[in-house]
C-alpha cells in the first residue's frame, strides 16, 4: 500500500489513502480464508503483515496506515516488490 505523503490529496474524498484503505477491506470481505500481507510503502517500505487468513488483524493494520507508517517519503515501487521478495524467502516472517 502506497502510503506517501501524495496519498493525502483530496482529488477522492476524503482523501487517496483513506479510500484504498476502504477498498482493501472491502476487498479482504470478499476473499475469506485467503492469506493476505500487508506492505506500506514509500521511499522505503515494510512488511506491517505477513500472510495471514485472518482479516480482523488485516483491517487493525490497515486501520493504522499512514504516511508515518515508513521512515523515508518518495515514492518507490520497487522497495515494495524487494521487501515482497525478501519476506516469501524469509518464509513471511517479519
Amino acid at each position: 500500500v502506497d502510503v506517501s505523503e501524495s496519498m493525502m490529496a483530496e482529488d477522492v474524498k476524503p482523501n487517496r489513502l483513506t479510500q484504498v484503505k476502504l477498498e482493501l477491506s472491502r476487498l479482504l470481505d470478499l476473499m475469506p480464508g485467503n492469506k493476505v500481507g500487508i506492505i506500506a510503502f514509500a521511499g522505503s517500505a515494510v512488511l506491517l503483515s505477513p500472510l495471514t487468513s485472518d482479516p480482523s488483524a488485516l483491517k487493525m493494520y490497515l486501520d493504522s496506515l499512514s504516511p508515518l507508517s515508513v521512515s523515508e517519503q518518495g515514492t518507490n515501487f520497487k522497495a515494495a516488490v524487494d521487501e515482497s521478495i525478501a519476506a516469501f524467502n524469509r518464509g513471511g516472517v517479519t
